[in-house]
């Protein structure tokens, strides 16, 4: 068994995901065709996390356009965060060697503030819909 699963390749993967495009599970079949087709999902970020109110919005229309049960349009809506460091000094240092030897931290040296600016950690929210919803 292991050594069929070892086999697989993206072929492999692809050609089950076509099979699935007509599924008679409506989640499933809806959420393999976008793929197949290449219907990304919209997303939108933001500084603070998204209200219930919206989340719930979307799924209620996913579920009404699909006639699909709410639990299911929570496949379709996919909210959460990212981080982003542009610059993390505890894993990815970038140091100066001066003349007399030493070493130090670019954004310690430096006397461009946007270099520490890049090492503190950028919070988004984003929430993702499909790009077919009305």
């Amino acid at each position: 068994m292991l050594t069929a699963f070892l086999k697989l390749d993206d072929h492999d993967i692809m050609g089950a995901v076509k099979v699935w495009c007509d599924h008679g599970d409506k989640t499933l079949a809806r959420l393999t065709t976008d793929l197949v087709t290449r219907r990304n999902l919209r997303i939108t970020l933001q500084n603070i996390p998204w209200s219930d109110n919206r989340i719930a919005e979307l799924r209620k229309q996913v579920s009404d356009q699909l006639g699909i049960p709410l639990t299911e349009a929570a496949r379709f809506v996919i909210t959460g965060c990212v981080v982003n460091n542009a610059y993390d000094p505890t894993n990815d240092r970038i140091e100066l060697l001066y003349k007399d030897g030493t070493l130090h931290d670019i954004a310690e040296a430096s006397d461009n503030l946007g270099i520490a600016a890049l090492s503190k950690p950028v919070e988004k929210y984003y929430l993702a819909w499909p790009r077919w919803m009305r």
